[in-house]
C-alpha cells in the first residue's frame, strides 16, 4: 500500500536478501527506487527505513538474525526475532487486509 512505512531498523546478522515481487518501494534514506524482479543484499548493521512508493507493493525478505527497531532517537525501541507470521496476520488485520494463507504444497 502506498505510504505504508516500516519502523526504521538495523539488522544484527550478517544479512538481509531481498526480492521486489511487485509495485515499488524504497528507503527514506536513500534516493533509488526498487521495483518488482530487483535484488537488494542489506549488510549487517545498516539502518534504513522502508517505504511503499506504489499500491499492491509486494516484497520478499530473507533476514539472518534478529531486527532492532529504532526508535526516533536511534534507540533500541523493540526486537523482532523468530517466525514473524503471527506479526505479518496482525498487520494485514489492522490494515483490514484479507490474511493470505501459506500454500500447502
Amino acid at each position: 500500500m502506498a505510504g505504508f512505512d516500516v519502523q526504521t531498523h538495523r539488522h544484527h546478522r550478517p544479512r538481509v536478501r531481498v526480492h521486489g515481487g511487485s509495485g515499488a518501494w524504497k528507503y527514506k534514506e536513500y534516493d533509488y527506487v526498487n521495483r518488482a524482479g530487483s535484488f537488494l543484499y542489506e549488510p549487517a548493521g545498516s539502518v534504513h527505513t522502508l517505504t511503499c512508493i506504489e499500491d499492491d507493493t509486494q516484497v520478499w525478505f530473507h533476514m539472518y538474525g534478529v531486527n532492532l527497531n529504532l526508535d526516533e532517537e536511534g534507540n533500541v525501541d523493540s526486537v523482532t526475532d523468530g517466525p514473524v507470521v503471527a506479526a505479518y496476520y496482525a498487520l494485514c488485520e489492522a490494515q483490514g487486509l484479507p490474511r493470505a494463507e501459506r500454500p500447502t504444497d
